[in-house]
């Protein structure tokens, strides 16, 4: 049986435009963070052979640092301050513990492929962005269940069975709530944290059906395969997944993909991409205008109970779902959010230039 262990998110959200100037106060705390990713005249560290030391917590941070460096000065890299190493199963449970002992952002584990991604530090724009995006679907979720309330109550429904099943899906729209970077557990196959993640409280199965991730220049392949590892990795139970997309180091541009999990004619379950949004490309003369972003209750609520049909998302053939219950969040908000995270990303990265000057 698969089970979900519960750890805190990464902290350091700033929220609002009137934190910025808050930024002069951080530069010297955060560049003392972020110094230990550079060579220092007294480092020590030997060549580690593309895996981490696992005896001590000081070797094993000082190898994650230098993994750091070396692969976040290929040409191919695309998430800054994260290491990507092998390490056998049998290990996992010594780098955990370890792991505790030190600051880090996330880690994931997978079994199958013996591959281990820790993420030393998250960037402002990550923080800002995922921050900015869960306050706006988490309100999306609320205007959604009233949405549901106002069909279930509209009196042309025939039987009472029908307007029970909406108003209970009604009532589990109400209690899903966001938890952010809390890890999803399945023993012997992964150990994954999400940056964000929507929990219906009332499932029985231990996964969220809808996931965020952030994610720097990624192609679509990449998107895709992330959005199908975590339906591989829950048997379909995570349902939905956004992945935010941030072209870095510029952030010229930033993209959504959103990824939907469906039962095709065979019976197989399959993840397709359902929407893909430009919220901004700085490259562009002509700018981005995309529709809305939109939610079903399908999306959010795990598959255990069923939902009416007039509540789910459409089907690949069953066109883009007018006829359905659904909330439409618009690009401009979910733009605006994503550039005030730009903004304040580039003007730390500005200030921490100057702070050496």
């Amino acid at each position: 049986m698969a089970e979900m262990q519960f750890l805190t998110g990464a902290p350091g959200f700033v929220n609002g435009s009137s934190e910025v100037n808050k930024a002069d106060k951080e530069i010297p705390e955060m560049l003392q963070s972020q110094s230990r990713f550079f060579p220092s005249k007294n480092d020590q560290t030997k060549s580690i052979g593309g895996f981490p030391r696992l005896d001590t917590p000081e070797n094993l941070q000082a190898d994650l640092e230098s993994l750091c460096r070396l692969q976040n000065s290929a040409p191919s890299s695309t998430s800054p301050s994260s290491a990507f190493f092998h390490l056998s199963p049998n290990a996992f449970d010594r780098l955990e513990s370890l792991l505790a002992d030190i600051r880090v952002a996330r880690f994931s584990y997978d079994y199958i492929t013996q591959s281990a991604e820790v993420t030393m530090v998250e960037t402002t724009v990550h923080n800002q962005c995922n921050r900015g995006i869960g306050t706006i679907l988490e309100s999306a979720v609320e205007r959604l269940s009233g949405l549901v309330t106002v069909f279930a109550t509209a009196g042309h429904h025939e039987q009472k069975e029908e307007v029970d099943a909406l108003q209970t899906v009604s009532r589990r729209l109400r209690n899903v709530y966001c938890d952010g970077a809390a890890a999803i557990v399945v023993p012997e196959k992964c150990y994954r944290a999400p940056d964000n993640q929507f929990i219906d409280r009332e499932t029985k199965f231990p996964f969220p059906p809808f996931v965020v991730e952030i994610s720097y220049s990624q192609s679509f392949e990449n998107a895709k395969k992330k959005a199908e590892q975590y339906s591989t990795i829950s048997d379909g139970h995570i349902r939905t997944v956004l992945i935010v997309d941030i072209e870095y180091p510029g952030i010229s541009h930033m993209r959504l993909h959103l990824f939907a999990t469906e039962t095709a004619p065979t019976g197989e379950r399959v993840s397709r991409e359902v929407q893909s949004i430009t919220l901004f490309d700085l490259a562009d003369a002509a700018p981005p205008n995309p529709g809305p972003l939109r939610l079903f209750a399908s999306d959010v609520l795990a598959n255990d109970t069923e939902i009416p049909a007039r509540l789910q998302r459409p089907l690949l053939f069953e066109g883009n779902g007018d006829g359905i219950v659904h909330v439409e969040i618009p690009s401009e908000d979910l733009r605006g959010a994503c550039l005030k995270a730009r903004e304040l990303h580039l003007k730390k990265e500005e200030k921490a230039k100057n702070f050496w000057k």
